[in-house]
C-alpha cells in the first residue's frame, strides 16, 4: 500500500508566507520587526487587486522592473506592452512570489 504523497516542506513555507502577506494566517505575516521592516511592512497590507501607482524603471524579459511608493520589496510589472521608463502607470497587484512583488496593468 502507497503511503500519502508528501508536499515538499520549502513549498508549504512559500504557500504560507504569500497567504500571511495577503493577509491571511499563516508564517510571515508578523509585526513586520526584522530586518528591512522599515518602510518595507506596507507590502504586508496589501490586497488582491489594489490599484498602485508605479514608476517604471526598465524593460526586463516579460514586462519592466518598477518602483511602488513605500514597498520595499524588488517589483515587476508583467506585460507585453511598451511603456517608456520614468512614465508613472497605474497597476494592479496581483501576488507577492518569492519576495518579489508582482502587477499586472490596468486595461484603459
Amino acid at each position: 500500500m502507497l503511503g500519502p504523497k508528501r508536499k515538499s516542506v520549502s513549498s508549504i513555507l512559500q504557500y504560507q508566507q504569500l497567504r500571511a502577506a495577503a493577509g491571511g494566517s499563516g508564517v510571515g505575516g508578523g509585526s513586520g520587526s526584522g530586518p528591512g521592516s522599515g518602510n518595507g511592512a506596507t507590502w504586508r497590507r496589501l490586497r488582491p487587486n489594489q490599484e498602485l501607482v508605479c514608476s517604471v524603471i526598465e524593460a526586463v524579459p516579460g514586462g519592466y522592473l518598477i518602483k511602488v511608493d513605500d514597498v520595499d520589496l524588488p517589483s515587476y510589472l508583467i506585460t507585453e506592452a511598451r511603456i517608456e521608463p520614468g512614465q508613472e502607470i497605474l497597476a494592479q497587484f496581483f501576488c507577492i512570489h518569492r519576495k518579489n512583488l508582482i502587477l499586472c496593468p490596468l486595461a484603459g
